[in-house]
């Protein structure tokens, strides 16, 4: 019986505490609610280029993504939770000095659950960023380049 015990603790802590990044030190600069406010897309499909912006305002959509403290994320799509993943940061870079801390430039890439294929990345500060693969993902018969802008919730 003690053998058992021990097994499942051992266990529960293996899988509740290495498969995810907490946000703390400088990850925290990511933590809090991001409400989208448009995507700029460029498309390059059958010998033409066209260009499409969406914009929140315009929408009749609303997306967000919510970075917890916990190491979780969660994918909004009209205020209903389409998705949580546990984060696993393949890089992150959050610039330390010579610039007020609200303008600080952050980089960072995530594997989904720890899944390498199944990712999204961001550049910008921690009051706006442009953040890949949500809500537009790129299409690989046709887009070119896509940008998802997002700002902080404060």
């Amino acid at each position: 019986m003690k053998n058992k015990l021990i097994f499942v603790l051992i266990t529960f802590i293996s899988f509740s505490s290495c498969n995810k990044d907490r946000l703390g030190g400088n990850k925290e600069a990511l933590v809090g609610t991001w409400n989208w406010q448009r995507t700029d897309m460029s498309h390059y499909c059958n010998g033409g280029i066209e260009y499409e912006t969406y914009e929140s305002d315009t929408a009749n959509e609303t997306y967000r993504i919510e970075f917890l403290k916990e190491g979780i994320i969660q994918f909004y799509k009209n205020d209903i939770l389409e998705s949580e993943h546990f984060i696993k940061f393949n890089a992150i870079g959050v610039q330390e000095d010579g610039i007020v801390p609200s303008h600080r430039q952050i980089v960072f890439e995530i594997f989904l659950d720890g899944d390498g294929s199944n990712r999204i990345s961001g550049t910008g500060t921690q009051k706006e960023m442009k953040i890949s693969n949500y809500p537009f993902e790129l299409e690989e018969d046709c887009h070119h380049w896509l940008k998802n802008y997002f700002r902080k919730e404060y």
